[in-house]
C-alpha cells in the first residue's frame, strides 16, 4: 500500500474518507489496463464497538487487529492510451454514482466489521 498513488480522497457523511488510487498501467506501447481501487480504512475504536453490542471489544481486536479495510476494485482492460484519462474519470464517476449513499451511510463501518468479523469467525 505504500506506493499507491492516490488521486482523490472524499470525506465521507459517516466520517470515514474514501481513498481512490490509480493502479493503472501500460500493457503494450500504446494500450494500458485501467485499475481503480476505491478504499476506505476503518479504525475500529470505542465509538465504533459501542455500536455493535452483540460481540465484546476484546473478539474483535483479536479477530481483526486495529482496523478493517473496505476495497473495491474496478478495471478496463486495453483501453487506447489517449483514452485513458476519460476512462479513469468515467469508472470513478460510475462508482460513485452507485455506491455513494451506501458508503456514507451512518450504519456502514459497523456492519461491514460485523461482515468481516463474522468471515474471519467461520474461516479460523
Amino acid at each position: 500500500m505504500s506506493d499507491d498513488f492516490i488521486i482523490e480522497s472524499i470525506d465521507l457523511d459517516n466520517g470515514e474518507r474514501l481513498d481512490i488510487i490509480d493502479k493503472s498501467r501500460m500493457i503494450a506501447k500504446d494500450t494500458c489496463l485501467v485499475m481503480l481501487i476505491f478504499r476506505i480504512k476503518i479504525e475500529i475504536n470505542k465509538k465504533l464497538i459501542e455500536k455493535i453490542p452483540t460481540i465484546t471489544e476484546n473478539s474483535i481486536r483479536e479477530k481483526l487487529g486495529g482496523s478493517v479495510i473496505y476495497e473495491a476494485k474496478h478495471e478496463r482492460n486495453f483501453i487506447h492510451d489517449n483514452k485513458k484519462d476519460q476512462v479513469l474519470k468515467d469508472v470513478r464517476d460510475s462508482f460513485l454514482n452507485t455506491n455513494m449513499k451506501y458508503l456514507s451511510h451512518p450504519d456502514f463501518s459497523h456492519k461491514y466489521v460485523i461482515k468481516k468479523y463474522n468471515e474471519k469467525k467461520k474461516n479460523s
